[in-house]
């Protein structure tokens, strides 16, 4: 068996495990637009909170609503915090796996190239043993003329 032909299926793997790593890489893009959507969303909310309350309140508030106020907003502070953690936490998962996919088609391309030269020799050594035969059919037509 020819030597391009053998490692043709480690080719076709390294291939497969480049296009998981893609996918891979896509579903981590697509949690972390999410994960950002939502951040901006709080932020958004949050704002829109913050300039109703004072709009509403211009004059003399409640003490006890300004404490709901101020432990309404601290909570909602709190959700900000976590949500950027998450956004954080799914840029370092995408950075990681984009250099997981980048090795993978690395490796990929690498074993194509591996698969050209292999086949290139095949078929150089094809060619050589097709010649070899040719000369030696030409050397034994020529020495049987010859006998005659």
């Amino acid at each position: 068996m020819d030597r391009s032909k053998r490692i043709k299926p480690v080719a076709k793997f390294a291939h497969q495990k480049e296009r998981d790593a893609a996918s891979e890489l896509g579903k981590c893009r697509s949690s972390l637009n999410d994960k950002e959507k939502k951040l901006q969303e709080l932020l958004e909310y949050r704002d829109d909170y913050t300039r109703k309350f004072s709009e509403n309140n211009d004059t003399s508030i409640d003490a006890r609503v300004m404490q709901d106020y101020r432990l309404f907003l601290s909570r909602l502070n709190e959700a900000i915090e976590m949500q950027r953690a998450l956004v954080n936490q799914g840029k370092e998962a995408c950075d990681l796996q984009t250099e997981n996919w980048m090795g993978q088609r690395s490796r990929a391309n690498a074993l194509d190239k591996v698969v050209e030269r292999y086949q290139k020799a095949d078929e150089d050594k094809k060619q050589k043993q097709e010649q070899r035969e040719q000369d030696e059919y030409s050397a034994r037509n020529g020495k049987s003329n010859n006998d005659d």
